[in-house]
């Protein structure tokens, strides 16, 4: 009595068929994986965008309404500065608060509007643009009010 093996093994179709389905799948996964790494850093730029512009908005809003009451200017040492329309100006590298360049952050640019004086509900107020930019495609801008009470 004869009995019939099972056939074992692959024939070399199979293996080259199953060779080139794994090819195809590792190269997807390969492709997502790029663009996952590729986009990693986006976050932490954006958290630093937003950092450098609520660290200027706040300063600024800290300050007064008008210089009627000080004496200083516009300039680049940012400590002289006593009222908002001070920060007005052009598109700069973000500064530490005496206008020294921060080097961890000269990719960004940091610029600022203070726009004219407006009458909300009759209280005197200007608005306060801070925009950061950077190369990767960021920009952001916040905006404040700073009354005159």
């Amino acid at each position: 009595m004869r009995t019939l093996k099972k056939q074992q093994g692959l024939t070399l179709i199979e293996l080259i068929i199953s060779i080139v389905v794994i090819g195809i799948a590792l190269a997807g996964v390969l492709s997502v994986m790029n663009l996952t790494v590729s986009r990693s850093a986006d976050p932490m730029i954006q958290h630093q965008a937003i950092a450098i512009a609520e660290a200027y908005l706040e300063e600024i809003l800290t300050k007064d309404f008008n210089d009627s009451n000080c004496s200083a200017g516009s300039g680049s040492d940012r400590s002289t500065y006593c009222a908002v329309d001070h920060y007005s100006g052009p598109s700069h590298a973000p500064q530490d608060q005496l206008g020294n360049s921060i080097g961890a952050l000269s990719s960004y640019q940091v610029s600022i509007i203070v726009g004219s004086s407006d009458n909300i509900n009759g209280v005197p107020m200007k608005r306060i643009d801070v925009t950061v930019i950077h190369p990767s495609g960021v920009n952001l801008t916040l905006s404040g009010y700073r009354a005159n009470i």
